[in-house]
């Protein structure tokens, strides 16, 4: 028979420990099989996982930015509504084009729509981003809050327009527009029609809100929200094409599925006809059929519940197969043996094939036992003729029969996948028929029987029974075909000590003339529409959503996460202590504790722990972790660095919001005042005085470019006009209105002054104060100022006095480090390292690339402009280090502070050609700040490693002297050289896990993993012609371990009866003491003395991989290790000679403790040599884990006697002082 659990272990040892639930979450069978997404309970998670869809919403994407940039540019140029550029103060336009906008909106909320339009097409690009990496479920999420986010602010723009009385935005968009776009559209994407906006499908009423907890009907949703949006365009008097094409696209969808389910309709109906209704007709009126519904009915009902739980869960009659999983688990659930017990859930595909794994050989035998009970017969392999059976009691007898005998294996991991995405609705529940076998009876009596005998077996535990040979089930559903599955646990045991007595397994009886009618092709074409024709059978109905989100709320306040995750809580020792418990069972071979092993937790519990978790640096100091290999992602991750992030966050808020740039930016030029006097100092005509009076009524102060307000009196003295308001308005903006007339064109103002009366006030007296002044010496591109008077005619002028939009974004720029910072805090204390670096190194990439815009167009004669220039090349350079070659923060960051502190100081300087001399002000604070910190954690880390080496200098002491014993010998130093000049051969470079496409397994034909599940990319490693694949997962690795420790211990003991070596045994009272591999084999006594090491702890594991291997997992090399223990340098030397020769031992790595180069300090003065090796043979290749790198260390009895207990504590004190 098919050895499922080798496959198992082959499998897990090439992929990543969650790979089929990640395939389950990643929507991969919607790759495969675009065209099941019509029938998709998911129709938008699967539109976002399929490659096409994915390309089309990037195009779209990228042409509605397009979009939004022409419109910005088109608003630019039109001058109405100009978003001030820095030069551009000075405005002129038609006077009669801009009095017909005067009564649009265009304050904030003008800018506040055009970001929403840019959001969208920005929020889409992040979204296909998303989708690329298969990040389906954080994709729709970020659909889901863009929604909420959108609706918030078009309310806001609504309430701004109503108050203002306002009926359209600067874009020309109506009021009511915004309030629909709240009710039915948030997202907004605005696409102009005929100067109108437009807003893309995004809705929160309708969608995309909805969607978190009814996205089955997310189509229906978008097309309604395309009605309604098309409705309101024709209400607006004109066409809304997008909305059109969402209303189009949404139909068409519907129609294509509604076309498709009466086809698949079509051909159940036709595969029904081809015998089996002939064959239920004839079955139908047989009093059998009674009988087996009152069996059926008798028997005992129960909850529905999880099939991967242990919880007692059976019968349930489909009779009632209408019945909702909602009604199923309102009953109170029981067990046919009265007891309940609660444990918890598999918690993900992976689990649950652990455990098929193991019960599957031990279901095998009790389907066995129940056909030789009740004379049941078993399918065997199809012939010439077609179906053929073996009457089991016959193959008890004749074991030639037993081979003809055609079993179920597991089910296809690809099928699994497929169920549970298409029917089973993402439901792992749903999915208990992984472990599956069929009896077939001559007939229903015989069939009576053997559900009988299911239900009476002590060892068997009824979950539910689906009676398909009951006349009120729908035959459509099967094509036709009725049999009788029933779910069941094995309880017996050898179930409870494999730990999987709580695994649903599916028995199907099944009537011999029916099941003569179903060939595998058949089978293939029912799975087909199988899918279409159960389509929200049992979805929600849109009246169950309330209660459905209520209950689902109530669920997420009261139960805790860690319950309701299925063992998220498990920690990296209780994986050790697992893997312990697994191994101890004597018996089992290595594939199987593999299964036990994976089928108590989920696949990814130590990768979770390496990406989310800050194990391992809780005893390390933060100074230590900064010159560790990833010092940044470590180190947010530390309390004491957090608070440091915090309180800078904290001072650049108060620098930032409590400065005069705060109250510029915030005030944007508003003023207020209620009389103002415009002087003319000069006129086209210069030999002409000004005549005032001339602009008595074009005079009006302008408030965001839109409103205007007029004088309510208006006085002339000489050259000057005085302006009365009757009450103080605020406003950013005045204008004048040039004269229209051709003869008065000598009189227009070619130099002006307007200046504004300010009260007295505690700080001074009431004087005039300059608003702002013009001179056509300094605008002479203005048609005001061209030779040519006619050009003016008509024209009005606008000056402002807001800020310009350079001067804006580089006061953003000093508000996004505060805020980084305490985003960086926030997601460190989530314990997401890798969003909290970003963050924090945002501090400087991101803020360096905001400074070279600002810096645009570049001016080095400006200081402005070179002081953020070179602010951002450094920067960005810094930021860009911080976040992808971080472990050379400390030693980029003095370059960073000399580079900003010249170049700071080339600018205040004129670039050195200014005399004024040298001053430490022109140092940045930042610089002295910076400094600081690097020499704290200089000072520091030194301060550290000596405490660290008062940790272990008793033993460090010890060990010295033995190495100067040992230097003392007269026959050491030569064996030292030799051994030296051997391992030279093998220098200490760098070691990696490898992860190999072996031939055996691809031509293995798996018959449960289907290879192409894997999905990873190959990668060569050097001096191997074969593909291969580093090892990124830690659960991988451990899976490989488990697979290889029994292998590397058999070759580990054939090298010490090789070289005649010793091994460490049980201490006893007289200290250390060791065991002679040759005298053990001949007594087994002996043997069991030996302390074999075991494979290396979780904890430990992460620790490493945190603190010394940039979170890189192909670079830990020693979970897999043994020792031996040598009585001389020449019996060692022979020992790493016979290692070397060894055919099945490929030498990766050697490092040499013994040299005396080596710097001893490094390991507390203790020495050996470590050997890194693969094994290589038959059994390694058979398993697949050839590419497994393990650890053998060849020690000195003399260094190995000096190690202790208490020596190891000081030691490990001294390895997280260290940081190691």
């Amino acid at each position: 028979m098919h050895d499922s659990s080798l496959e198992f272990a082959r499998f897990y040892s090439h992929s990543q420990g969650d790979r089929l639930q990640r395939c389950v979450e990643q929507r991969v069978i919607y790759r495969s099989k675009p065209s099941v997404i019509f029938f998709s309970y998911e129709p938008l998670s699967a539109l976002l996982a399929w490659p096409p869809a994915q390309v089309a919403l990037a195009l779209l994407s990228g042409a509605w930015i397009a979009l939004c940039a022409v419109k910005m540019r088109w608003v630019q140029e039109a001058g109405y509504f100009s978003l001030v550029i820095g030069g551009k103060r000075v405005r002129e336009y038609s006077t009669e084009a801009y009095a017909r906008s005067q009564f649009l909106a265009c304050s904030w909320e003008m800018p506040l729509e055009i970001a929403t339009n840019f959001i969208s097409g920005v929020i889409c690009v992040v979204v296909v981003l998303l989708a690329s990496r298969r990040q389906i479920e954080v994709a729709k999420l970020v659909v889901i809050a863009y929604g909420v986010l959108d609706a918030i602010l078009n309310l806001l723009i609504f309430v701004r327009m109503m108050s203002q009385g306002a009926g359209r935005t600067g874009l020309n968009t109506p009021s009511y527009s915004f309030i629909v776009f709240v009710l039915t559209v948030s997202g907004r994407g605005d696409a102009w029609e005929g100067g109108r906006a437009e807003s893309s499908v995004q809705d929160l009423l309708v969608f995309p809100v909805p969607v978190a907890y009814i996205e089955p009907y997310a189509v229906e949703l978008v097309a309604l929200s395309g009605a309604i949006r098309t409705g309101t365009g024709l209400a607006a008097g004109g066409w809304r094409y997008p909305s059109v094409g969402m209303l189009g696209a949404g139909a068409a969808f519907l129609l294509m599925r509604e076309r498709l389910r009466l086809q698949a309709l079509q051909e159940a109906r036709k595969e029904a006809a081809c015998g089996l209704e002939e064959r239920w007709e004839e079955m139908r009126t047989s009093s059998a059929i009674e009988t087996l519904s009152r069996v059926v009915k008798r028997a005992t009902a129960y909850a529905e519940l999880d099939g991967r739980c242990r919880e007692p869960i059976v019968v349930v009659s489909t009779e009632d197969s209408s019945q909702s999983p909602e009604e199923i688990e309102a009953e109170e659930p029981r067990s046919a043996t009265g007891r309940q017990t609660h444990q918890a859930c598999a918690a993900s595909l992976d689990q649950l094939y652990a455990q098929a794994v193991l019960l599957d050989p031990i279901f095998l035998l009790k389907v066995q036992s129940l056909a030789e009970t009740v004379d049941g017969y078993l399918p065997a392999w199809e012939g010439r003729e077609g179906p053929s059976y073996v009457r089991w009691r016959e193959a008890v007898a004749d074991r030639s029969m037993e081979r003809r005998v055609r079993w179920a294996s597991i089910k296809s991991a690809s099928r699994a996948i497929e169920k549970v995405q298409l029917l089973c609705h993402g439901r792992l529940s749903d999915l208990t028929d992984v472990v599956r076998q069929s009896l077939v009876f001559t007939g229903v009596e015989e069939l009576t029987e053997g559900v009988r005998a299911v239900l009476e077996d002590p060892e068997l535990e009824v979950v539910r029974i689906k009676n398909r040979l009951d006349e009120a089930y729908d035959s459509r559903l099967s094509g036709g075909y009725r049999d009788v599955a029933i779910n069941v646990r094995v309880v017996n045991e050898e179930t409870r000590r494999k730990g999987v007595e709580g695994h649903v397994c599916e028995l199907r009886l099944a009537v011999m003339p029916m099941h003569q009618l179903v060939y595998s092709t058949s089978s293939l074409r029912y799975q087909s529409y199988k899918q279409i024709l159960s389509f929200r059978r049992d979805c929600f109905k849109p009246w169950q959503v309330l209660g459905m989100l209520a209950r689902q709320l109530s669920l997420g306040l009261l139960v805790p996460a860690s319950l309701r995750s299925g063992g998220a809580s498990m920690s990296p020792s209780d994986f050790t202590s697992s893997l312990s418990s697994c191994k101890d069972e004597e018996g089992d071979r290595s594939e199987v504790t593999l299964a036990r092993v994976r089928s108590h937790h989920r696949g990814n519990v130590l990768d979770e722990h390496l990406e989310r978790a800050a194990h391992g640096l809780d005893e390390v100091a933060t100074s230590t972790i900064m010159f560790s290999s990833t010092p940044l992602t470590n180190a947010v991750n530390k309390h004491f660095f957090q608070a440091i992030l915090f309180m800078v966050g904290v001072a650049y808020g108060y620098f930032v919001f409590a400065g005069a740039k705060a109250h510029a930016t915030f005030t944007n030029g508003a003023m207020s005042s209620t009389l103002y006097r415009l002087e003319l100092r000069r006129v086209r005509d210069r030999s002409v005085g000004a005549r005032a009076e001339l602009y008595k009524s074009s005079f009006a102060l302008v408030r965001d470019a839109c409103s205007r307000f007029h004088p309510s009196s208006v006085s002339v003295d000489n050259a000057s006009l005085y302006f009365t308001f009757n009450e103080s308005v605020v406003v950013n903006g005045w204008q004048l209105e040039i004269a229209a007339d051709p003869e008065q064109a000598q009189y227009d103002p070619q130099e002006l002054v307007l200046e504004r009366w300010e009260q007295a006030t505690k700080a001074g007296n009431a004087s005039w104060v300059e608003v702002s002044s013009f001179s056509c010496s300094d605008w002479p591109g203005l048609q005001l100022c061209d030779a040519s008077p006619e050009l003016a005619r008509g024209t009005s002028i606008r000056f402002e006095l807001r800020q310009t939009w350079r001067s804006t974004l580089r006061y953003v720029n000093y508000v996004l480090p505060s805020s980084f910072c305490f985003l960086a805090v926030f997601f460190a204390l989530m314990r997401n390292s890798f969003v909290a670096k970003t963050f924090a190194a945002s501090c400087f990439h991101v803020v360096g690339l905001m400074e070279l815009a600002t810096s645009m167009p570049l001016s080095l004669r400006d200081p402005l402009s070179a002081h953020d220039f070179l602010f951002g090349i450094a920067d960005l350079s810094y930021g860009l280090i911080l976040q992808f070659r971080e472990k050379y923060t400390l030693h980029v960051l003095p370059v960073y502070i000399i580079f900003i502190s010249i170049g700071a100081t080339a600018v205040d300087m004129d670039w050195f050609r200014s005399s004024k001399s040298f001053s430490m002000d022109y140092i940045p604070f930042t610089a002295y700040v910076l400094l600081s910190v690097w020499l704290y954690f200089q000072v520091s880390r030194k301060l550290q490693f000596r405490r660290a080496m008062s940790y272990v200098k008793e033993e460090q002491v010890k060990y010295d002297q033995c190495w100067a014993l040992l230097l003392e010998q007269d026959d050491s130093k030569p064996q030292l050289t030799r051994l030296a000049d051997i391992c030279s051969l093998h220098p200490a470079g760098r070691a990696e896990q490898w992860s190999s496409r072996d031939v055996d397994c691809e031509n293995s034909k798996p018959s449960i993993f289907d290879l192409s599940l894997l999905c990873v990319p190959s990668w060569t490693g050097p001096g191997k012609a074969n593909p291969v694949m580093r090892v990124e997962s830690l659960d991988q690795l451990y899976a490989q371990a488990v697979l290889l420790d029994p292998t590397f211990l058999l070759k580990v003991q054939s090298l010490a009866e090789t070289v005649d070596g010793y091994l460490p045994a049980w201490e006893g009272r007289e200290g250390p003491s060791y065991v002679r591999w040759r005298e053990a084999v001949a007594d087994r006594s002996m043997e069991r003395r030996v302390r074999w090491a075991s494979i290396k702890s979780a904890s430990r594991a992460i620790e490493k991989v945190v603190r010394s291997y940039s979170y890189q997992v192909y670079c830990l090399t020693d979970v897999v290790r043994q020792s031996l223990v040598f009585t001389g340098v020449e019996e060692l030397t022979e020992g790493v000679r016979a290692v070397l020769e060894d055919p099945e031992l490929e030498v990766v790595r050697i490092k040499n403790r013994l040299d005396e180069a080596y710097d001893s300090r490094l390991s507390g003065g203790y020495r050996d040599v470590a050997i890194n090796v693969r094994v290589v043979n038959e059994e390694t290749r058979r398993k697949g884990v050839e590419g497994h790198v393990c650890e053998l260390r060849l020690i000195l009895k003399e260094f190995h006697a000096l190690k202790s207990m208490d020596g190891h504590k000081r030691y490990v004190r001294f390895r997280n002082s260290i940081g190691e």
